[in-house]
């Protein structure tokens, strides 16, 4: 069975207004990197993998390819779309990405899911939105941990934060 990532907008993808208004947070570029790139190589390390997203209802129809393929069932790694794309999030992973790694758990940052893998027998109820997924991850009661050094991007400031730590 090949490991299974799905890429998220949460609820509070709107406080990256306006770069998030025409495209996905994970399409928001850092550094020369945006999420997708960097979700793209760490997929490609780990070999047979499936990449889902649920984004904003609107960007299904104007971002190709994005939002089309629903999030499968069970065991399925969910990372949010505003997670800070950066090259150093790919060993962390990797790991998550491999069977051994498949332990349920919920990542959070502040008041936000940053990642999260659920059991292989819960499944999204279908038709998902930001809105829905989120709720559907902390309905899954999954155990905290705080052990992945995620780092979210909240506003768009924060994009020029990142660019003044990798460029000082």
């Amino acid at each position: 069975m090949s490991a299974q990532i799905c890429v998220f907008e949460d609820t509070h993808v709107g406080r990256m207004y306006p770069p998030s208004l025409t495209r996905p947070a994970f399409l928001i570029t850092v550094a020369g990197y945006t999420l997708w790139d960097i979700v793209g190589m760490a997929a490609r390390d780990a070999g047979d993998v499936e990449v889902s997203t649920v984004v904003r209802p609107y960007l299904v129809k104007t971002a190709p390819g994005v939002g089309e393929t629903p999030p499968p069932a069970g065991g399925t790694l969910y990372l949010n779309g505003s997670l800070v794309p950066d090259a150093g999030l790919i060993p962390v992973l990797q790991p998550l990405l491999a069977p051994d790694g498949a332990t349920p758990f919920l990542c959070t940052v502040g008041q936000r899911i940053a990642a999260g893998r659920v059991p292989s027998d819960a499944a999204p109820p279908g038709q998902e939105t930001p809105e829905s997924l989120t709720a559907f991850l902390l309905e899954q009661n999954l155990p905290l941990r705080d052990d992945l050094g995620l780092e979210l991007l909240d506003h768009p400031f924060d994009t020029i934060r990142k660019l003044e730590e990798v460029f000082p």
